[in-house]
Formats: structure tokens, sequence, C-alpha cells
């Protein structure tokens, strides 16, 4: 009765290894569960599933049908799942089985694979993750089982395959001898027949450095059942050295006695030398990459990778510094956009369109936002990142800060107009000044003769020349003194009697009022009469900046080592636009003004090492401040090149006029 129950199916050739559904009997005394369980199986592979509430019941339902595994809880009434998998063992029947435990019962599941159990599987985990497991469990153990079965009753196929496979494969005995290779075997030790190699030692073929570990892991396989790519040295017949990769698992007998080992070897010479220059390709790759990132964090100019909507996702620390960010991850994922200014924005997208069709776009000019929203000129270049398609991926873009090359181009062209108004200062100042005093002097003439007179519109015209002329005279003078540098001549002086005499020297309108704040100043070194022009300057242009009165103040302190004096008035104010262009020579907003003089100013007060500054807000009013050294300080003397230009061409001018006069003087 019990060899009926546990009969192995009959075999017809292959019908049964690739035989469609998995027959799965699954055993528990809780039906709602095997009802959930088979809905479950059935949906996750391709399983068959028969229930039954009890180990009679099952045994009940093997007398009329095969199955492929056995699924069963430990705990049920009558028989558990320990009895009933000892008594399918004992009797012979190796299907195979799985069983179900609950939590802590690993004493449980220890006993039920000593026992022969295929798998456990804890029943009170999560269900998703536990119906998961014994669908594979289930499919391991069917294949296996299949697998077992279809060496012993296919071996003609088991040799077709043994002899046909790509892989060298040797059966080696208890004793280490090889008892049977297949024909990859010969190829691979390039040996011609079995008596070649059949009866001799395995370790023979291995070289004699790898024999020890060879036979120490060949030991391990015996002992645990497998080992799996084991990499040694094998000689071939001509003494030749490969690279083997073995594979090896045991043999037992339906007693489960080991009788030998089977192990399949792979020939991975090529492999190796392969791997070998792919480690050697890599480790140039690698000290490849260290270089470029090296290139990359040296490199002067920023550069930023973005990706093609704009977003950075690399940069270097040059891009950091230029937009006054501390750490990479402050920039990256910034929009590269949003480091544009607003009126360069639109053009910013529309110029970075074409490097993904053109390949790249060069020295764009831009103006650019550091991180706390000062604006720069900047020169942009993008090269487009494609990939093997030649699609864009992104952007790589370099930017450098050009604010020291557009300085140095606007002091050029300052230069060079200040080399040409030298030469004509230098040229026309003493034609100029000879009819300027001819027209002064006539003008004194006429007044000694007309004193008498009472025409009023003729003495007034003669004020307006006089004033005209002298303002002439001025602006020949200032044009002199801006391209002729005159080093100052210090001495010793008040500097806030030298802002008094300004002040008195310049008369100032009644609706103008005039606020001295003179603070403790020691007496220092100072060109007074250069010092005071500049003073005069600057209430001058402070009273026409209240064309409607108001209040001047002019007040100085000390600052440490530093002279202050500030001119503050209450006027119309400096337009924006306009501040940083106030000291640049010739710009001027007055209509008949010709913008010296700020320059000269400016020249002055640098002259004597200090600086002067000036704030304004339009409708509110300006403040100029001069900044001076109380200790002395070298002062270059060299004078400018607009100078010595303007020094030259006025003594030529003097030659010409003194040739011109000695031959009029002649010719008379």
């Amino acid at each position: 009765m019990v060899e009926s129950i546990f009969r192995f199916p009959a075999m017809e050739g292959s019908d049964f290894v690739h035989k469609g559904l998995m027959q799965v009997l699954q055993v528990d005394d809780e039906s709602g569960f095997l009802k959930v369980a088979k809905q479950i199986l059935e949906t996750k592979g391709a399983f068959q599933v028969d229930t039954a509430v009890s180990v009679a019941g099952a045994m009940e339902k093997m007398k009329k049908k095969t199955y492929d595994v056995i699924v069963s809880d430990y705990k049920m009434p009558f028989k558990d799942g320990l009895e009933f998998l000892k008594e399918l063992r004992e009797n012979g029947n190796g299907i195979p089985f799985i069983i179900l435990t609950g939590a802590g019962m690993e004493e449980v599941a220890g006993q039920a694979l000593n026992l022969g159990a295929d798998h456990y599987v804890n029943k009170r985990v999560d269900s998703e993750m536990m119906f998961n497991e014994l669908a594979h469990n289930i499919r391991r153990a069917v294949e296996r089982r299949r697998a077992y079965l279809a060496i012993w009753f296919t071996h003609e196929r088991l040799r077709a395959i043994f002899d046909s496979s790509p892989n060298a494969i040797v059966t080696i005995d208890l004793q280490g001898n090889v008892v049977e290779c297949n024909q990859e075997t010969f190829r691979l030790t390039r040996f011609s027949s079995k008596k070649d190699v059949i009866g001799k030692s395995a370790l023979e073929f291995v070289e004699p450095m790898d024999r020890l570990r060879v036979s120490g892991n060949l030991k391990k396989t015996w002992e645990q059942g497998t080992v799996k790519d084991l990499e040694f040295a094998f000689l071939t017949r001509s003494g030749g050295r490969c690279i083997g990769e073995i594979s090896a698992s045991i043999v037992k007998d339906p007693s489960g006695n080991p009788t030998s080992l089977v192990a399949i070897i792979s020939d991975i010479t090529e492999r190796k030398r392969a791997e070998n220059s792919l480690r050697q390709y890599s480790r140039r790759l690698e000290e490849n990459q260290r270089f470029l990132e090296n290139v990359f964090s040296a490199f002067p100019d920023a550069v930023a990778v973005c990706d093609l909507d704009g977003n950075i996702i690399k940069c270097n620390q040059a891009a950091l510094d230029l937009h006054g960010y501390t750490s990479k991850n402050e920039l990256v994922s910034v929009n590269l956009f949003a480091l544009f200014s607003q009126r360069y924005h639109e053009r910013a997208i529309e110029e970075l369109k074409k490097p993904r069709i053109l390949g790249s776009v060069k020295n764009l000019e831009c103006t650019m936002l550091g991180r706390d929203g000062n604006e720069f000129p900047a020169e942009l270049s993008a090269g487009a990142i494609m990939d093997s398609s030649g699609n864009p991926l992104g952007l790589v873009v370099v930017t450098k800060d050009v604010t020291d090359r557009k300085h140095l181009q606007e002091q050029l062209i300052v230069s060079e107009k200040l080399a040409a108004i030298g030469q004509l200062a230098g040229a026309f100042s003493h034609d100029i000044r000879n009819p300027l005093a001819v027209i002064k002097n006539s003008i004194c003439f006429l007044r000694m003769r007309l004193k008498e007179t009472t025409d009023e519109k003729v003495m007034k015209h003669l004020a307006i020349l006089e004033k005209e002329i002298n303002y002439a005279n001025l602006m020949v003078n200032d044009l002199l003194d801006f391209t002729r540098k005159t080093p100052p001549h210090l001495h010793i002086a008040d500097l806030n009697e030298v802002v008094d005499c300004a002040l008195s020297s310049v008369s100032k309108p009644e609706n103008i009022k005039v606020v001295t704040k003179f603070g403790e100043i020691p007496s220092m070194p100072i060109d007074q009469a250069q010092l005071q022009r500049v003073f005069t300057n600057m209430i001058l242009n402070a009273i026409q900046a209240m064309p409607d009165g108001g209040k001047l103040t002019v007040q100085t302190s000390r600052h440490y080592d530093l002279a202050e004096i500030a001119f503050r008035d209450t006027g119309v104010g400096i337009p924006q636009e306009n501040l940083q262009k106030m000291f640049v020579p010739f710009f001027s907003t007055k209509a008949n003004g010709i913008g010296l003089g700020l320059s000269i100013c400016k020249q002055v007060v640098e002259g004597h090492g200090g600086n002067i500054t000036v704030e304004s807000k339009e409708g509110e009013g300006s403040t100029f401040t001069i900044k001076l050294p109380i200790h002395t300080k070298e002062v270059s003397e060299e004078p400018t090149f607009a100078a010595m230009l303007a020094e030259k061409c006025e003594k030529s001018a003097r030659n010409s006029t003194a040739r011109a006069d000695y031959m009029e003087v002649s010719q008379t």
C-alpha cells in the first residue's frame, strides 16, 4: 500500500522534464488559508494547487495523483508536518517538501531540513513576501527534483550534453583521480585520447604552484558539496600554461553518499588577458579623469557645466569666485540664466541656443551678476556636449571677468584723447593767449578812454567782453594744467584756513546758506594754491547745483592719519548713470563746460597722495569727499605723457611765433 502511494512517476522520455503546470499539494488545517494560498500561488506562476486539511487527506490525494511538490504546515492535529515529512522519507519518497513554520521556530525549521525538507518558509512574515518566497522555493524545489530525476532516467541525453559542453567536464573519484571527461577536456589540455587523462591524478594537470590551493578547495568540495569560480593555472600536454576557472560539485548515490566530484573547467586565459588590459585601461582612465579634474579645478576662468535647460550641474572654483559663492553646493542647481543681468537675460537665452546647432559660440560680451546683485562685464564662450549620436546633452560655459580689460580700454581711449588734447593745447595755447591778451588790453584802453562816458550799454558790453575773455583764459589754463601735471609744492599749512580762504573767495547767492564745521586737524604739508583751487571748484559746483537755493555744508575732520574735507549740498543731485563718469576728462553736464574741472581736482588730490569720491541721490543733493594724508608722502613729479606732448608742442609754437615776429620786424 505504501509503495503505491510513494512510487516514482512513470517516465516517458522527455515528457516528465518538460511537462507544464507544477502540481502542488498544500496541506494545512486552516481551510481559509488554503483557499487564499491556492488563489495567490496560481496567479504567481505555472502552478496547479490541490489542498488537504490533514496529512491523512493528503495521502489519499497522493494515491490518485502524482505531485511535484508538497507544501505542509508544521502545526496540524493528529499528525504534524515533521511527522508527515519523516514518513515520506522513511518510505523512500524524495518528493520536494516545503514546510511552513511560525515566527521563532528556527529549531523546527532545522529539524525539517535535517529530515530532508527542501525549504522552510516563515508563515508569520508579510503575506506578499511569504507567498513570493514560497512560489520561488516551489519552483526551485520542483526544478531541482526534475533535474535530478532527468539525470537518472535520461542518461543518453546527459551524455550528449556532457560531450557537447563548451567547457571541459571532468569526473573525479574519491581518491582524486580522473574517471571521466568530455571532448572539450582534450581540446583544453591538448591531449588526444582518454587514456592520456583518465586514471591520472587531477592535480597532475594543475601548475605546481597552485596544487596546494586547488587540493584544499577540492577537499572543501567533498565537505561542503560545491565550489564555484575557483581560478587556477593548468598545464597542457606541451607544457604550456593557461588560466582556468573551475566550479565543482559532488555526486551522491541514492543513499546520499558522495561517490565522485564533477568539475566544470573554463579556459579564461583570454578573459584574464582582457581583464588585465581593461584594468590597465581603467587605471589610465582614472588617471586621465584625475588630470582633467585637476585642470578643471585649476582653470583660471570660470567653467560651468549645464544641462539643456541651463541648470548648473558642475562648476570649478573660479566660477564660485567670479559670482561670489563660497561652496559648489550653493552654485550647483542654480540656473545659468539667473546669473545674467536683466537687460541681457533674453539675449543670453538666444545666444546659448546656438551651440546646440553650431557646436559652439565664442567671445560673447555680456553683463553678469554676482551673488550680491552687483553687475560686472564678462566674456562668455560655450560649447555643446554631444552624445555618441550627435545629440546635445548639455553645455560647457567658460566665463571671464573683463572688468580690468574694460577699464584698460577706457583708459587707453582717455589716454589717446589726452595725447591729442595735449598736442592741441601746447600748439594753440600760445596763439590763443596772445590775441586774448590783446583784446584784454584793448578793453582796458577803451575803459580808460570812455571812463567819462555815461553810456551804460557800452560799459555793460565791455564788462561782458572782459568776463568772457577771463573765462576763455581760464579754459586755456585748465587745459594746460590738466595736460601738464604740476607736482605740488608742499609747505606746512593749516588746512582749515585754506578751506576758509576758498569760501571767502567765492561769491555766494543770498538764497544759499553756508554751514562750516571745522574739526581739529594739525598743520600738514600741502600746496595751498592747488588745494584752494580744488576747494573753490567744489564750492562753485555746489552753488551751481542749487539754482533755487539750498544749503552747503563744508566739514573737515580727522580720521586716523587722514584729513577729510566734505562738501555737501542740497541741490539737484547727480543721475545714477553719471556718477561713474564725474571724474572722466571732458565729461560735463553743463552746456558751456569742457569737463576738466573735476578731472583737475582729482589730479591735484591724487598728487597729494589722497583721493576724492562722490555720493549723490537725484533730487536730494551730492557730497564730494576729499581725503588727504596728514603726514608727508613721496609724490611723483614725473610728468604725464600728455604733459610732455603739450610742453613740446608749446615750445615748438613759441619758436614758430618768435620766427614769425622776427620775419615781420625784418620786413618792416
